[in-house]
């Protein structure tokens, strides 16, 4: 089991690592061929509906709800036949749906963006096309969906861990067919092959190798699909971090042409981040939260999540820092060619440095949720998220002066409520004057933090006139030696989770 266990997770790891690399190259195409323009405002749109449906269809949560229903069957026939009696209702629903959607698309518009009047009659066109084309791609998602969560449940990871990678890689094979034409509308049907070919094809082979059938069901409104849309109810209503983020800056970031598109790239740098301070994080400290709940050691659970949120605020602290400061030089390497010229580093550079207020909350929000979870609660941290989302709504429609600005402040705003609700109502469910120790770690840091955010600064005015190539070797050498200088002067402020990890590393670099 361990094996399998330790196999399951190296294979989708790598995945993660070679579809956020594809990823990156995928909106670096993006920007080369399209800059920042209408026409990428209007791809960015094109997004918003299908991803509505997605959300409120559960379609990415299937792993979360569908295998603790089915998971008691999972080496007998009942189980492709309770599968079905989730399966053909869900999907006759979303291609419902998608047909309807694909008909209204210009009347169901104005609903999921505001002041769409804003944007040009042929930005306006280009939406309603690039939305017809994507559509139904949900479709092809949900059915995957319910066959990759098959897979996970009969321990099968190949298949799963190959859909994000076809699914990007698609999307830069039809955006570069799509450039001979001078058009964005091939990483549209780049979207749609993607999901078609890695999201659905795929996975239902994969279901298919583990025996995974689908029936006609006996009754179509059964008992468990009752209790599946219960299961998924709290995940729905919860606007989690990176849905409402995504659904803010293409709704309410048409304030001029580009600045959704801006938006868009600045959130995905600061997004990268989360993932990987917050959400690996969160993901490598799982498994020993909810052993520790299980086992109900709720004195070490405060100590590990103490000890994991040191890490987090002390790790990704210097990060945001650097990144800060050095906000037009990365958006520089990673964007700056091709359509994408100075101006357009500027604006995004811009959006970004705000957008960098919520990279620490919502890390740390991550793990806080984590802890419910680990109590099998998901009906509260989804309820507050959803809180936390509706109470920063107003601060988008009267912040006008803002402009396109209020969109990453109000971003910030959300994830400072979500985490600070979260962490309120924890500590009230499980009581500990431990977790004082997180502020003062915070206010440990803070020192070191400025004085790596004074020498960052200095690196803007050497850096001026070079090219991408030595900007790129500059910043890596000088970033390197300032994290390790902010490391040497975090050693006599003695923050025990930072202590553990460098000497856990130093013991692994002697011992190889």
């Amino acid at each position: 089991m361990k094996k399998t266990i330790a196999f399951g997770t190296l294979i989708l790891a790598l995945s993660n690592v070679f579809s956020k690399i594809l990823a990156l190259g995928r909106d670096a195409l993006l920007a080369s061929i399209g800059g920042i323009s209408a026409e990428v405002d209007a791809y960015n749109i094109a997004f918003i509906i299908p991803d509505l449906i997605n959300h409120f269809l559960g379609a990415g949560l299937m792993s979360i709800t569908l295998i603790p229903l089915l998971i008691n069957h999972i080496n007998q026939k009942k189980f492709s036949e309770k599968l079905s009696e989730i399966f053909l209702p869900m999907v006759t629903l979303v291609t419902l749906i998608s047909v309807l959607t694909f008909v209204f698309v210009p009347e169901l518009l104005p609903y999921a963006v505001k002041d769409i009047s804003l944007h040009s009659a042929e930005t306006i066109s280009l939406v309603h096309r690039y939305t017809r084309i994507l559509i139904f791609g949900q479709v092809f998602y949900l059915i995957g969906s319910f066959f990759l969560a098959s897979q996970y449940a009969h321990k099968a990871f190949v298949f799963p861990a190959l859909a994000p990678l076809l699914y990007n890689a698609s999307i830069i094979l039809g955006g570069y067919i799509g450039s001979f034409r001078g058009s964005l509308e091939g990483f549209c049907w780049g979207a749609l092959g993607g999901m078609a070919l890695g999201s659905c094809i795929l996975q239902v082979y994969g279901g298919f190798k583990v025996r995974v059938r689908i029936y006609w069901p006996k009754v179509w409104f059964s008992p468990l699909f009752k209790k599946y849309l219960w299961l998924t109810l709290p995940f729905i209503l919860g606007m989690a971090a990176t849905f409402s983020n995504e659904f803010v800056y293409r709704y309410f970031g048409g304030e001029q042409t580009g600045s959704v598109a801006s938006l868009g790239f600045g959130l995905r740098i600061m997004m990268a981040l989360v993932g990987v301070f917050g959400g690996a994080v969160g993901i490598a400290s799982y498994p020993f939260l909810s052993k520790l709940v299980k086992d109900g050691e709720i004195h070490k659970v405060h100590d590990l999540i103490i000890g994991t949120l040191e890490k987090i605020i002390a790790l990704l602290t210097p990060i945001i820092i650097i990144l800060f400061f050095w906000a037009e030089p990365v958006v520089n390497l990673y964007l700056g060619s091709g359509a994408f010229n100075q101006d357009h580093v500027k604006q995004v550079a811009s959006f970004l440095q705000i957008y960098l207020g919520a990279a620490l909350p919502m890390s740390m929000a991550i793990i806080v949720n984590r802890c419910f979870f680990a109590q099998q609660n998901t009906w509260l941290p989804s309820l507050l998220s959803f809180f936390a989302f509706a109470l920063t709504l107003p601060f988008y429609y009267f912040y006008e002066l803002l402009g396109a600005n209020k969109v990453p402040w109000g971003s910030n705003i959300n994830a400072m409520l979500l985490l600070l609700f979260l962490f309120g109502f924890w500590i009230a469910r499980n009581p500990s004057k431990k977790y004082w120790k997180i502020l003062i770690i915070f206010l440990k840091i803070c020192i070191p933090s400025a004085l790596l955010g004074y020498l960052a600064n200095f690196f803007l005015l050497w850096g001026n006139g070079l090219d991408r190539l030595e900007l790129f070797l500059g910043a890596s050498v000088l970033g390197t030696a300032l994290l390790g200088l902010y490391f040497v002067m975090l050693t006599p402020l003695k923050i025990v989770g930072v202590d553990q990890w460098r000497n856990q590393l130093w013991r692994k670099i002697f011992k190889g």
